[in-house]
């Protein structure tokens, strides 16, 4: 039964699928059921595509999700439009999440009721197991957190992805400057500026488990282990160079 509280959020994400590559393929059908069950529970769902096929995109429209498509494949500006989506509609609290991760729905109301209840500007849920992730994946994202604690002083689960804010820092993701890279930079470097800020940013433990289909697809791909490695490394030195920025603002 959908509550009231679902109604308030809105859940936000982007998509880009070519079904003749296997791993996009399971992708696709993982995004599918992660769309119709966030709709279900009675979240607004906001989408950016970039490609996927009509039928797809038909699919989340069935559900009741609002679906903007743009000709462009470039994930930051997908985001930024799907953050400016939900933004215009007038949501006071933004969810934003990767369309895989189906299990992570059931956890989006406890992220945003300590916006709600203790006015917290950002909470970045974290994970309470990482046993079902591919091993090359546990080694980048732990190392990866352990680099931005000792940048930030801030221990959270950084590379995890999903966060849930208020209107004050879906902001902060609207202007990002892609100056500082268009891939995955657009959803990890505002949170060091909320930090940076003094915005009330928290941690909140969620219950997640990778996609068992997922991590079989992909760890037979040599290409995925490459990019795990290569967001590790992109994402840290993005983060140095983002906070010396922030620095020389003042």
């Amino acid at each position: 039964m959908t509550s009231n509280i679902e109604s308030k959020v809105a859940v936000v994400t982007i998509t880009y699928y070519n079904p003749d590559v296997n791993v996009d393929f399971v992708r696709m059908e993982l995004a599918r059921d992660t769309i119709r069950k966030a709709a279900e529970m009675g979240f607004p769902v906001y989408i950016v595509d970039a490609g996927s096929p009509d039928e797809l995109l038909k699919d989340f429209e069935s559900v009741g999700a609002n679906v903007k498509t743009i000709n462009i494949i470039n994930m930051a500006i997908e985001r930024i439009a799907v953050f400016k989506e939900a933004y215009n509609s007038g949501h006071n609290i933004i969810a934003w999440m990767e369309p895989e991760k189906e299990s992570y729905v059931d956890q989006i109301v406890k992220t945003a009721m300590p916006i709600i209840e203790e006015n917290v500007d950002l909470v970045i849920p974290k994970r309470m197991s990482m046993s079902s992730y591919p091993d090359i994946q546990v080694l980048a994202e732990c190392a990866g957190n352990k680099a931005w604690y000792e940048m930030t002083g801030h221990n959270l689960d950084y590379w995890f992805g999903p966060k849930t804010m208020n209107r004050d820092v879906a902001s902060m993701f609207i202007n990002y400057d892609c100056k500082f890279g268009t891939n995955w930079e657009s959803i990890h470097l505002p949170v060091l500026q909320a930090l940076y800020e003094s915005k009330k940013v928290i941690s909140v433990d969620v219950d997640f488990h990778y996609p068992h289909r997922q991590v079989i697809v992909e760890e037979r791909i040599i290409e995925m282990n490459n990019k795990r490695m290569q967001q590790l490394t992109t994402l840290v030195a993005a983060g140095e160079r983002y906070m010396n920025h922030l620095r020389s603002r003042k």
